[in-house]
C-alpha cells in the first residue's frame, strides 16, 4: 500500500515528495520484511555505482550519491564530527540547500 503523494511548495514551485530508503547494499531484509518497506516507503533503491565499492567506503560513497541526487538535504545533525557532519559540509559545497533540523531545537 502506497501512500498518498505529498507535495511541497520550493522556490515558487509545487514539487513532489517521496519517501526513498536509499541502501548501500542488498540485505536479506529486504525480503524478509517487504511488506513493512512497501508500508513505509515509496521506494527502496540501492545504487548500481556502489556494487564494487569497498564495505568500508559504502556508507561514505552512499551519502554522496544522495547529496547529487538531492535538490534539498533535510538533517538532523548536533555534532560536529562524523559521517553525517561530513555529509552536511558535502552538501553545503555542492551548494545544495541545507535544512539542520538540529539547529532550530533547542
Amino acid at each position: 500500500m502506497k501512500k498518498p503523494d505529498s507535495h511541497i511548495l520550493y522556490g515558487g514551485f509545487e514539487k513532489q515528495i517521496t519517501l526513498v530508503l536509499v541502501l548501500p547494499y542488498f540485505s536479506q531484509e529486504l525480503n524478509t520484511n517487504k511488506e513493512y518497506y512497501e508500508q513505509f516507503y515509496d521506494d527502496v533503491v540501492i545504487p548500481s555505482e556502489l556494487a564494487d565499492v569497498h564495505y568500508k567506503a559504502v556508507i561514505t560513497k552512499r551519502n554522496r550519491w544522495l547529496i547529487e541526487q538531492s535538490d534539498i538535504l533535510i538533517a538532523f545533525v548536533y555534532r560536529n564530527f562524523g559521517g553525517a557532519y561530513t555529509t552536511i559540509n558535502y552538501a553545503i559545497k555542492k551548494e545544495k540547500q541545507v535544512i539542520n533540523l538540529a539547529d532550530s531545537n533547542p
